[in-house]
């Protein structure tokens, strides 16, 4: 019970004891191993919540394996976790960017890998789709979508993640249909 309160508490707790990753260029040592954030990180992970709780936007540019996207992806799952009723929208270029079973390049695998391994007394009930993952427990959801240029039109969302924002050929048009959601975009800087 007091791990599961710190975890709601302290999103870096809740990341640096409870979140793993995946790596396979670490072959042929483990590939799964802990999220241990450096501080940068941790500087991002809050800076992405308070933009969630401002009702701001981010823009995040990073080089490769900074962890952007998945630093994105612990923030939106521990509001799902830890806060009632809240929706996030996850829009990367493809359907299969953003949920494929069996890919560890998808949005939805990286969520599905952070939550199959959290402890028994932090999973909730969840119902998961195509497309979708809903915790029963507190009503927050987190669906998915691929990019156009009237993603989420009409929708409304507490923060949605657009990956790889710069390959968006219509970005302007997707972020007058995103206004509704704030929008935390993850670009690779160019060098």
């Amino acid at each position: 019970e007091e791990l599961y309160l710190m975890s709601a508490r302290d999103p870096l707790f809740f990341l640096n004891t409870f979140v793993w990753t995946f790596d396979p260029r670490l072959t042929p040592y483990e590939t799964i191993i802990p999220f241990v954030s450096f501080k940068f990180q941790d500087e991002g992970l809050i800076a992405i919540i308070e933009a969630v709780y401002n009702h701001e936007d981010a823009l995040i540019e990073k080089s490769r394996d900074e962890g952007a996207s998945f630093l994105v992806l612990v923030a939106f799952l521990w509001l799902f976790l830890f806060k009632d009723a809240q929706v996030f929208k996850l829009i990367s270029q493809k359907a299969d960017l953003v949920d494929k079973s069996d890919d560890p390049d998808s949005l939805f695998w990286k969520l599905d890998f952070m939550l199959s391994r959290l402890p028994w007394f932090m999973r909730p009930n969840i119902e998961r789709t195509y497309l979708k993952l809903k915790n029963k427990d507190n009503e927050s959801v987190i669906t998915g979508c691929p990019t156009t240029s009237d993603v989420s039109r009409g929708g409304r969302a507490t923060a949605m993640l657009a990956d790889e924002f710069a390959a968006c050929e219509e970005g302007f048009q997707m972020l007058t249909a995103m206004q509704h959601g704030k929008i935390a975009r993850v670009e690779e800087l160019t060098r």
